[in-house]
């Protein structure tokens, strides 16, 4: 909090701005602090992914950063995002009660895996 001088951990510091992309053309820098979208208060990066995911391409929102200590508004014209990598292949799981969503496996919780 120090180091970027805010008054609280609240936000989503951009750590990395790719080229080419809505952040770049809307003059996002690394450092910056997301605090606000539209009018939206960003707790943290996850509430400002759901805010951002529920809007459509071509979309327009207004994102309020922490720059220097300053607070600073940009418009950012949304695009639709390029896959990133390979998309993975679904793997069956080894168990008919397991479940594979985003890389992660999961199970129920049943009570001989909880003891």
């Amino acid at each position: 909090m120090e180091a970027f001088g805010v008054e609280s951990t609240d936000g989503a510091l951009i750590t990395n701005v790719q080229r080419a992309t809505p952040a770049q053309k809307a003059g996002l820098d690394k450092g910056d602090i997301i605090v606000r979208v539209d009018e939206f208060s960003v707790e943290n990066n996850r509430a400002l992914i759901d805010y951002v995911s529920s809007k459509a391409p071509g979309d327009r929102v207004q994102v309020e950063v922490i720059r220097n200590g300053k607070r600073v508004r940009k418009e950012v014209l949304l695009e639709e995002r390029e896959p990133i990598g390979e998309v993975a292949e679904l793997i069956e799981p080894e168990r008919p009660d397991e479940m594979e969503w985003l890389g992660v496996q999961f199970q129920d919780l049943d009570s001989d895996t909880r003891s």
